[in-house]
């Protein structure tokens, strides 16, 4: 499916910055993207700069999931209680800025922005209100031969998806398409290949798939050869 193509790619990198005296350590919610991390704050003295410390479980890698541990550079405002409030922004270790993101209170409040390698360079943007997703998200899948190929947006409410969500290429043709009622999917699902032809389609009530039968296509428009039915909720693969 098109929507799992959103990877965690620009993450693996481990910031190298040396401070001399240590004033406090204690733990935040750091926001990047749509994904919250917990992370150790380590405020240095005299300065706004500050390491924080991921451990991070099941993060889809280019497919495989795993754990691992990683290290940023990132410039972050605390108040006077000890919790970030202001513009974050988080830096590669040759300090080219990964992402940038306004906190409120220790939570994201208001838009956070990923970019990949560069400012001009947009992944995602990605809107809060209190810590939870709320308004409109847009992920943003580009290659090396195209700065563009296609855009997946939607809208949460309260930390819920709402509505309908699609994944629209360049030239305006729709790979996906879902509705969310309160965080659950609602009506006809689809995923298409790039040339627009229809790959499945299913349709969902309350967040579960209905049972019936379900026709899978392949990039010219033929039946596959085999078929999906749910019955009483289980998925049963069948050939033709």
């Amino acid at each position: 499916m098109h929507m799992m193509r959103f990877k965690v790619r620009s993450l693996l990198y481990f910031a190298c910055c040396h401070f001399c005296f240590i004033t406090s350590a204690h733990a935040q919610k750091l926001f990047y993207g749509d994904s919250t991390f917990n992370a150790t704050l380590r405020q240095y003295e005299g300065v706004t700069n500050f390491f924080y410390d991921f451990e991070i479980d099941s993060i889809d890698l280019y497919g495989a999931y795993d754990t691992f541990r990683l290290k940023l550079f990132v410039v972050a405002p605390v108040d006077e209680h000890g919790k970030i409030s202001g513009l974050v922004k988080i830096f590669h270790p040759d300090k080219v800025l990964l992402s940038e993101a306004k906190y409120q209170d220790g939570v994201a409040h208001g838009r956070v922005v990923v970019y990949d390698g560069a400012p001009n360079d947009t992944t995602g943007i990605f809107n809060y209100v209190n810590g939870r997703k709320d308004g409109m998200q847009y992920y943003y899948y580009k290659s090396s031969q195209s700065p563009l190929l296609s855009v997946v947006s939607g809208i949460y409410h309260n930390g819920k998806r709402e509505g309908p969500w699609r994944e629209v290429r360049a030239d305006g043709k729709i790979l996906y398409y879902s509705f969310y009622v309160n965080g659950l999917k609602e009506g006809i699902e689809y995923d298409a290949f790039d040339n627009g032809q229809i790959n499945f389609y299913v349709i969902y009530n309350n967040g579960k798939i209905i049972d019936g039968i379900y026709r899978y296509y392949d990039g010219d428009g033929n039946l596959r050869s085999y078929y999906v039915e749910y019955k009483n909720g289980v998925k049963l693969v069948h050939k033709w």
